[in-house]
């Protein structure tokens, strides 16, 4: 499946500490990307999916 459309470029501040610096969204998809490239940056992400998962959640 492919989904047409390109990711925008942002500069948002989430939680944790969690820098989003792109998204893209089509209809009930979102995808969001992140800064960060080392171990503690990802345990960073990892722990905080559970705030992104009921977001995505309320958005239904």
């Amino acid at each position: 499946m492919q989904v047409d459309g390109q990711r925008e470029a942002v500069d948002e501040e989430w939680a944790a500490g969690l820098r989003c610096t792109s998204q893209f969204r089509r209809g009930r998809l979102s995808l969001f990307g992140f800064t960060g490239d080392t171990g503690r940056a990802h345990m960073k992400h990892l722990h905080s999916l559970w705030k992104l998962m009921l977001a995505a959640d309320q958005s239904r």
